[in-house]
């Protein structure tokens, strides 16, 4: 298991993106940390690989929540201290 980062659609080039939030999708990460948003520098990580190990330890939808909890939080630092702001797809314009 790799770590996962907040993807930045526009880095990610190699990404055909049919899964992707912009699109309407549920796809918010990528493992290369050259192709996500940054914060200081330093790409943003959701998923670490002790976080997919407790994996085990939780209920799917436990699990899930807490992913999606992991992004929302993400983004809303991201917003806070970014100059950039975290791209949106128009059906979730406000979501977070």
């Amino acid at each position: 298991m790799e770590n996962f980062y907040l993807c930045d659609p526009t880095l990610n080039t190699i990404c055909n993106k049919s899964g992707c939030y912009i699109n309407g999708g549920p796809c918010r990460l990528t493992y290369n940390p050259d192709k996500a948003y940054k914060l200081d520098n330093a790409p943003i990580l959701i998923i670490s690989k002790e976080d997919f190990d407790e994996r085990e330890a939780m209920d799917v939808n436990s699990y899930n929540d807490f992913i999606d909890m992991k992004i929302a939080l993400a983004i809303l630092r991201f917003n806070e201290k970014s100059n950039v702001k975290y791209e949106e797809s128009q059906n979730e314009k406000n979501t977070y």
